[in-house]
């Protein structure tokens, strides 16, 4: 699982963006979010959170993400829970994921629900793929919901496709172990080749195996050595010194 919450100060970057768009004669999140960069920027903090908290208001969910860093910097946790959350409700992937990671370091251990579940699964539909990941590994170990191994592997394959390499070997190797006597097919091989494609060595590796044995796929020297060379250039010794072994 992600690990820590993320410190940051408010991005200075957006600062340009707005100059480039200009101000508005009423009060939108943009122009607010200025005046709240050059307030902060002078360390009037308290009026700066003003700023932020009427853009967040708003429904900008950049600035309610950033607002709850301002919280989180403040040590009020109550309060940076509740923006990241909101910014997540916004579709910022971003915060859907610090809200994920913030719930489950602070606050799982006091309760027993499912809200970091909701917020990693909420990224996924982002297309966050690490989450995807990370989602697939809850169905997979019945963590926080009923273990679902069909679902795990929805997860996995989305991650995968969305050129996750964690995603895609997880995917090879959890078809291979739990589905593939069931079933006909070379998903173990799409997946491996998509890892390779990734430059993981071991999918590479896989897929030599794959060439060389005639799994899934006709018998091929040719690709089972180039996939042997390309794990070897990405360093797994194994793949090395069976080439080593075969210039003997």
């Amino acid at each position: 699982m992600l690990r820590g919450v993320k410190k940051a100060v408010f991005r200075v970057l957006c600062l340009g963006a707005l100059c480039l768009g200009g101000l508005m004669a009423e009060q939108d999140s943009k122009e607010l979010i200025f005046l709240g960069i050059t307030i902060y920027t002078d360390k009037d903090f308290t009026r700066a959170k003003e700023y932020f908290e009427k853009a967040c208001r708003l429904n900008d969910a950049e600035k309610c993400k950033d607002l709850a860093e301002f919280y989180f910097n403040a040590n009020d946790l109550k309060n940076a829970l509740e923006y990241y959350s909101k910014s997540c409700k916004l579709n910022n992937v971003e915060g859907c994921m610090l809200s994920a990671t913030f719930y489950n370091d602070m606050i799982k251990g006091l309760k027993k629900d499912k809200k970091d579940l909701e917020y990693y699964s909420k990224a996924c539909e982002l297309n966050e793929a690490l989450t995807c990941t990370l989602v697939g590994e809850f169905y997979r170990d019945g963590e926080s919901v009923t273990q679902d191994l069909k679902k795990a592997l929805e997860y996995y394959s989305k991650s995968c496709k969305l050129n996750n390499v964690e995603g895609c070997m997880l995917s090879a190797t959890f078809y291979n172990d739990m589905i593939k006597g069931l079933k006909k097919d070379k998903k173990d091989l799409e997946y491996y080749s998509k890892a390779c494609e990734l430059n993981e060595a071991k999918g590479c590796y896989a897929l030599a195996a794959f060439y060389n044995e005639g799994k899934g796929v006709a018998k091929d020297e040719k690709q089972t050595t180039e996939n042997l060379e390309k794990s070897c250039k990405l360093g797994l010794k194994e793949a090395c010194d069976i080439l080593k072994e075969q210039k003997q």
